[in-house]
């Protein structure tokens, strides 16, 4: 096996950089369902991960925190946790939050659909689907507020069951109900973060690859798939190196595969259309923030913080696209340092922070012809509007930071583009529209080019 990764560290969104004494996460922040995941990477790991639960015995396994309007609802491990800390908020809700979880769960389960991704036969995938897949398509065609609507009419708590859509970045009324009753299901057991970092699940990795004479390579990036009678046969690198091989695995999504890595001639019409109707998920600003400080001395907290300045979700994100310099902004605040039990032994008297935000490519499309670090003043001036404001709100969570905070960067959707080639700074490759899941599967493991697969 041979990996060709454009970044200059392997891992793609699970790597780590360090930058002036600083570690920071780029893309995996907690993960749930461990169990079916660790089957997985026990398997591919030269020494098995460890894995450290997010929050403490005594607050339940609080993994996130949903602030809305100033006011913190605790998301704690385990379902009855769960429901109880609701009924506790909404004592004359109780049958209706009971009734919601149960079916995020049926909703959850309807996985017949991606098994079927894996059919060599593609009639036969389509035909399956169509017969055992109904109430899948059903769960696509409601979104989060319709069905969220029918089990309470409460605005408040309409929204803490939505506060974590930032997981999946389209805003709920958008959403179907299917990608927010996974990402709920996701966690309801609880969150997880790798012990020493996302960077450790690549470095367990690679000497699993490298023990049957593979390698990772980093800085070799793709310029093409090369297709030989609609076989693929290799890949063409930057530096005009060829390097043939039986089968090519595309891990850089359909985006970049179908409209830059293969010839537009050898992509059917059918695809093309649908990747624009389907059109781009979500992107975001990135604040990374280094402590000089011991986390513990600071009383950190693992658990995130989902900040929302009000109930309306909608009208708070089309403020921002209107006037994202006076809007009041929603925030994802993490402490990697928190979430990673050894931490204070790699950085004993640092700590950090990650702050995610909305932001939205067309605010900064002027600069996409700019490079990185030389965008301009009028760009440091955007970003810092943004940040100023984001700090502001994290020194009111925890104040005891401020006079400890010595390093701090902040990345744009452009910056998202120039890492992860992204079209438009998506953070999360395609948007999860219903066209992405049509019954004609169009997005399959093995693609209609032999020997290339997804």
């Amino acid at each position: 096996v041979l990996v060709l990764e454009q970044h200059t560290v392997s891992g793609g969104c699970t790597h780590a950089y360090v930058d002036k004494g600083y570690e920071f996460d780029t893309g995996l922040h907690y993960i749930g369902n461990l169990d079916k995941r660790k089957k997985i990477l026990d398997l591919i790991t030269k020494n098995k991960l460890i894995w450290d639960k997010m929050g403490t015995p005594e607050n339940n396994f609080t993994y996130d925190e949903i602030s809305i309007n100033n006011k913190i609802y605790n998301f704690q491990a385990g379902k009855i946790n769960f429901i109880n800390n609701l009924i506790k908020e909404f004592p004359d809700e109780k049958e209706n939050i009971e009734n919601y979880l149960e079916y995020v769960n049926i909703v959850a389960s309807r996985s017949t659909y991606f098994n079927l991704k894996v059919l060599k036969y593609k009639l036969l995938a389509y035909l399956l689907s169509y017969f055992l897949c109904q109430d899948f398509f059903d769960s696509l065609k409601e979104n989060v507020v319709e069905v969220i609507s029918r089990f309470t009419k409460n605005k408040k708590l309409q929204a803490i069951l939505m506060g974590q859509f930032g997981d999946y970045g389209s805003i709920p009324n958008e959403e179907s109900f299917f990608t927010h009753a996974s990402v709920v299901n996701h966690y309801l057991s609880g969150a997880w973060y790798p012990r020493n970092g996302p960077q450790q699940i690549s470095t367990e990795i690679i000497p699993i690859i490298e023990s049957t004479g593979g390698k990772v390579l980093v800085r070799q990036k793709v310029k093409k798939i090369l297709k030989e009678n609609n076989t693929a046969i290799g890949v063409l690198m930057e530096n005009n190196v060829i390097i043939k091989a039986k089968n090519i695995i595309s891990a850089c999504g359909a985006n970049n595969t179908f409209l830059k890595l293969i010839e537009t001639k050898y992509v059917s019409n059918a695809i093309i259309k649908n990747i624009h109707k389907n059109n781009v998920s979500s992107s975001f600003m990135c604040i990374f923030i280094g402590i000089n400080k011991n986390k513990d001395e600071l009383k950190l907290r693992s658990s995130n913080i989902w900040h929302w300045p009000n109930y309306d979700f909608e009208n708070t994100l089309n403020n921002i696209k209107l006037d994202p310099l006076h809007s009041e902004l929603p925030l994802f605040i993490g402490f990697p340092c928190a979430k990673d039990k050894n931490w204070n032994n790699k950085y004993p008297n640092k700590a950090n922070a990650v702050i995610l935000t909305f932001g939205f490519y067309e605010h900064f499309q002027k600069w996409k012809n700019t490079k990185l670090k030389h965008r301009g003043d009028e760009y440091i001036q955007f970003k810092n509007i943004i940040l100023n404001k984001s700090l502001k709100q994290l020194y009111k969570y925890y104040p005891q930071i401020e006079k400890h905070v010595d390093y701090i960067d902040i990345s744009s959707p452009l910056t998202i583009n120039y890492y992860l080639n992204s079209l438009k700074g998506e953070a999360y490759g395609m948007a999860n529209n219903p066209i992405r899941y049509i019954a004609n599967d169009w997005l399959r493991p093995q693609t209609d080019i032999k020997n290339l697969f997804l």
